[in-house]
C-alpha cells in the first residue's frame, strides 16, 4: 500500500489567495489550480509545483529558494505581529501541522532561552519556503540545513533576547 502525501486544501485556498483576479492566476488554472474556488486536498508534488510557479512569478529576480523563502514569509509576517517568540514557536509547528496536511510531521524543542530547534520530516522540497514562515513568525535568525532525504532542521535563534519575551521584533 502506497501513501500519497497531501496538503489541504484549505491551506492551498489560502495561500494563493492573493492571486484571484491576476494574471497569474490563468497560469495557475493551465497547471489545474482555480484560485476562485476552494481547493480540495492535493498532493504535495502539485502544491510544490503550483508554489513554485507562484514564486517565481513574485520574484524573478532571484533564485528559486529565495522566491519561495520571501513566500513563506509573507504568508505569515503580518499574523505573528507582537507574539513573543515563545507564543510563535509554540504555536507555529502546530499550526503548519494542522493547516498544511498529513504529510508534515513537525517536532520542536527549545533547547536554550530564545533558542529553538524544530525538524520536520518532510517538506515536499519546499525547505526555504518554511525557513520563511519561521522567518516571518519569529523575526529572528532562522538557520536551516536539509537532513536525510526528506527533512530538515531549523534553529530559531532570538535576534534580540530582550524582545523575545516581549514581542516579536518586526523588521
Amino acid at each position: 500500500m502506497e501513501f500519497e502525501r497531501r496538503v489541504s486544501g484549505q491551506f492551498v485556498t489560502k495561500v494563493f489567495a492573493s492571486v484571484v483576479g491576476t494574471p497569474l492566476a490563468q497560469s495557475l488554472l493551465r497547471e489545474g489550480l482555480d484560485v476562485t474556488a476552494s481547493s480540495p486536498d492535493v498532493s504535495v508534488e502539485r502544491f510544490s509545483a503550483w508554489l513554485g510557479l507562484y514564486s517565481s512569478e513574485l520574484h524573478p529576480d532571484v533564485s528559486k529558494s529565495e522566491a519561495l523563502r520571501r513566500v513563506g514569509f509573507a504568508l505569515v509576517h503580518k499574523k505573528y505581529e507582537g507574539y513573543s517568540l515563545r507564543e510563535a514557536m509554540k504555536t507555529l509547528p502546530v499550526r503548519l501541522q494542522q493547516h498544511v496536511g498529513g504529510f508534515l510531521e513537525v517536532s520542536m524543542h527549545e533547547v536554550a532561552p530564545y533558542r529553538y530547534v524544530a525538524h520536520f520530516d518532510d517538506v515536499g522540497s519546499l525547505h526555504t519556503f518554511f525557513l520563511g514562515m519561521f522567518e516571518g513568525a519569529t523575526s529572528s535568525t532562522v538557520l536551516w540545513r536539509p537532513e536525510g532525504l526528506s527533512g530538515a532542521r531549523y534553529e530559531v535563534h532570538a535576534s534580540q533576547p530582550q524582545l523575545a519575551e516581549v514581542s516579536v521584533a518586526v523588521s
